[in-house]
């Protein structure tokens, strides 16, 4: 079960993905991530500025409108983070719904996003 703290809006985490996925807001998302911030996904490791990720993740999200981020579950432990996800929205190219469902492994510096390891499944929801 969730800790209702963490999963609180105030969530650093939750306030990144919010910023990032459905509201389009820059400035609030560089405000969450450290400096460097390294991304593990499928393709393997990635160190980069907070402009750098927020600049490839506003082009992956170009053709995509979110509608909802479900913190399905999130759990603080630490200068760790452990997520669920669930990102629904609309693709404006076809214009097809969409759902995404994440998860995640977080690490904090000073508060901030500073590694994640992730993976996400298209076309499902927890």
């Amino acid at each position: 079960m969730s800790d209702p703290m963490t999963t609180a809006p105030n969530n650093v985490l939750v306030r990144c993905w919010q910023a990032l996925w459905i509201d389009g807001d820059t400035h609030t998302a560089l405000g969450c991530l450290h400096d460097p911030y390294v991304g593990h996904g499928v393709d393997g490791a990635a160190t980069m500025s907070p402009e750098a990720y927020v600049a490839h993740v506003t082009t992956i999200t170009s053709h995509l409108r979110g509608t909802s981020l479900d913190v399905d579950h999130l759990h603080e432990v630490g200068d760790m983070l452990y997520a669920r996800f669930t990102m629904r929205g609309v693709n404006v190219t076809t214009g097809g719904t969409i759902a995404i469902a994440w998860i995640g492994h977080y690490r904090l510096v000073d508060g901030k996003l500073a590694e994640s390891w992730t993976m996400r499944q298209s076309d499902f929801a927890w």
